[in-house]
């Protein structure tokens, strides 16, 4: 993939990958984190531990997130009517992310039951 977009390489330097990390294998770590509330505040660690994970099996894990909105916030208003178009939102970000970025393998880190069949028809592989 480095020979056919060498811009790649500038573009992933620029956002803290280390030369090194370049041509080792490139996991997407797509997460539904978010710390506007207690369903998905603490998925951060999960990535982390993901892209440690990644690191020591000889990878580079690379972060991107679609997060989700809470159901319990948004009950008794206006809000509520956004919760299932807020999935297929998710759903969509993460066919995107998917496929619009050069891609070894990938690891997703969700959390409410909500979003777990979104973020399973996303994955394109």
């Amino acid at each position: 993939m480095r020979k056919l977009a060498p811009e790649l390489d500038p573009l992933r330097l620029g956002t803290g990958w280390t030369p090194d990390e370049l041509s080792k294998p490139q996991i997407i770590v797509e997460s539904t984190f978010g710390d506007s509330h207690p369903g998905s505040g603490h998925l951060d660690k999960l990535v982390n531990a993901a892209c440690k994970g990644a690191a020591e099996a000889g990878g580079h894990g690379a972060r991107y997130f679609a997060t989700d909105i809470c159901d319990g916030e948004s009950q008794g208003t206006d809000g509520i009517n956004y919760s299932l178009a807020s999935r297929e939102m998710i759903a969509n970000m993460i066919e995107i992310h998917a496929n619009a970025t050069p891609l070894t393998a990938a690891s997703i880190c969700r959390a409410a039951t909500r979003v777990c069949p979104q973020t399973s028809w996303a994955w394109p592989g």
